[in-house]
């Protein structure tokens, strides 16, 4: 029982979420870091990090992780505006979730990151496979 549901959770396209995920991660942790070095307040270092790595969420995931092949301009306009609403309410919870991990909790800005961060990927790949990313014949 519990290999079947292994079997069914980690598989090629899971695989190449993580990759994914990990690399989008290391983009917005990157920019994050880089725009604290700089001095910058940590939530507009964070709000910038988190729009680049949305974009290459999207990249990524369309091309690599779902393989997903739009067949006209519409359906991929309708894509892209399930994205920017999927990712919408997870950006509120990143933003938001690191906020009060540093101000309420008290964490170090960089572990909260972390945190908020695998949270988020969870929930991406969730909305993603269910409600963003969906094959034509996935459609109901």
């Amino acid at each position: 029982m519990i290999s079947n549901i292994l079997q069914k959770v980690i598989n090629n396209e899971t695989v190449r979420y993580v990759v994914s995920g990990i690399f989008t991660m290391a983009i917005g942790v990157g920019v994050y870091q880089g725009f604290l070095l700089l001095g910058l307040d940590y939530k507009i270092s964070n709000l910038i990090s988190l729009v680049a790595g949305k974009m290459s969420a999207y990249i990524c995931n369309k091309f690599f992780v779902f393989k997903v092949r739009n067949t006209s301009f519409s359906e991929w306009i309708k894509e892209f505006l399930r994205f920017i609403f999927a990712r919408g309410a997870t950006l509120f919870i990143d933003y938001f979730g690191l906020i009060f991990l540093v101000e309420v909790v008290e964490f170090n800005k960089i572990y909260s990151k972390y945190a908020i961060v695998t949270i988020v990927l969870i929930l991406n790949y969730i909305l993603g496979k269910l409600i963003v990313f969906r094959k034509t014949n996935d459609k109901k």
